[in-house]
C-alpha cells in the first residue's frame, strides 16, 4: 500500500512540474489610465471607416481594462455603432514565454448598430517598440432578423501614453 501511495505521490508531482504555468499579463506604467485610439473598419452589412477611441484603466497590479469607448466621425452612420458590455480585460495571449507581448486578446466585445449586433473577443497585434495595436479579426454576429453575419474590424490604434509596455509574465 505504501508503495501505490509513493509511486502515486511521486507521478502527481511528475505531472505537476511537467504542467506549463499560466502566463499573466504585466501592463505598464501602473497604475493609470489611457486612451487608445486610431482609425477601423468596420463591416458587418455595411462597411463604415470610423474613428475608435477607447479608454484602458491598468490597476496597481499592472492588469488592465477597457473600460469604455466609442466610434466617432469617418462615416456618417459610426456614431451609431454602440459598444457596450464594459469592462473588456485586456489579456497578453502570445508569446507563451515571458517577455513583450505580440499578442493581446480584449474579452466580451459588443457592438450593436442599426443593421445587427456582434459579440466575441477581439485578437490584437501588438508592438511594445512602436506602441502600435493593430486589429484584424472577424466576431460573430447576427443581422436584425436573426441570420448568422459576422463582423469583422480591421485598423491600428495607438496608446495615448507613449509610456506603455504591455509583457508576458
Amino acid at each position: 500500500m505504501k508503495r501505490i501511495i509513493a509511486t502515486a505521490a511521486a507521478a502527481a508531482t511528475l505531472l505537476a512540474a511537467a504542467a506549463p504555468a499560466m502566463a499573466g499579463t504585466s501592463v505598464t506604467p501602473a497604475p493609470s489610465t489611457f486612451t487608445l485610439s486610431g482609425t477601423v473598419t468596420v463591416s458587418q452589412s455595411v462597411t463604415l471607416n470610423c474613428n475608435l477611441s477607447l479608454n484602458v484603466s491598468v490597476d496597481s497590479a499592472g492588469n488592465a481594462k477597457i473600460t469604455g469607448g466609442g466610434l466617432s466621425a469617418g462615416d456618417t452612420l459610426c456614431p451609431s455603432v454602440v459598444l457596450s458590455n464594459f469592462d473588456w480585460p485586456i489579456s497578453a495571449t502570445a508569446p507563451a514565454t515571458p517577455g513583450p507581448a505580440t499578442q493581446l486578446t480584449i474579452a466580451n466585445f459588443r457592438a450593436t448598430a442599426l443593421s445587427g449586433r456582434c459579440a466575441g473577443n477581439l485578437v490584437v497585434s501588438w508592438n511594445n517598440t512602436t506602441k502600435v495595436a493593430t486589429i484584424a479579426t472577424t466576431v460573430p454576429g447576427t443581422n436584425l432578423i436573426g441570420q448568422s453575419k459576422p463582423c469583422s474590424i480591421t485598423g491600428t490604434l495607438r496608446p495615448s501614453n507613449n509610456s506603455v509596455s504591455i509583457n508576458v509574465t
